[in-house]
């Protein structure tokens, strides 16, 4: 339902008159009888705005960040680009949940690996408002091990402006 502007500032004006001591409520008929209105800006915003939809930009970056860190085999630097509840699935393996145990995950991994090489080649990727899904085609090779591929599948979100991942899917070939 629509309000004409002039109701609209009626309304405005009978309400902050009506709340000054030794004031009555008024009812404008027309534009001359309204009472000049000071603007009051709304209160500052206490979370982080929208930053909009997720640019390949965006996405490419914090992958980019994810295949740095992993190569480094540093489990901290991993979890730093994920939320607190991450949740990993490997296959058949149980999901892994949380950043503490995905962690002690990735920790375990590098355990079974000398010096990896991790590389990601993204084939799809879906951008929405503040989140998106980036996919693809990973191998890690390794002095210790025998080359690993398959596909994986990064969720992000936007979490007090960063962009975080909060899901990793990863289906290991074979």
């Amino acid at each position: 339902m629509a309000l004409s502007a002039l109701a609209l500032v009626g309304i405005i004006a009978a309400l902050v008159i009506e709340g000054r001591p030794g004031t009555s409520t008024v009812t404008p008929t027309s534009s001359e009888e309204l009472p000049i209105a000071t603007i009051v800006p709304p209160p500052e915003q206490t979370a982080a705005p929208s930053s909009g939809e997720v640019t390949a930009d965006d996405a490419e970056a914090l992958v980019s960040a994810y295949v740095d860190a992993y190569n480094a085999e540093d489990p901290d630097a991993l979890t730093a680009l994920m939320t607190t509840d991450v949740v990993r699935t490997n296959g058949d393996e149980p999901p892994v949940k949380g950043a503490s145990a995905v962690a002690d995950a990735y920790a375990a991994q590098f355990d079974a690996l000398e010096a990896p090489t991790y590389t990601f080649t993204p084939t799809n990727f879906e951008p929405s408002q503040d989140e998106a899904l980036v996919s693809g085609a990973y191998t890690i090779e390794s002095a210790k091990a025998e080359p690993a591929s398959g596909g994986i599948a990064f969720h992000m979100v936007r979490v007090d402006g960063d962009l975080l991942i909060d899901r990793l899917d990863i289906v290991p070939a074979g």
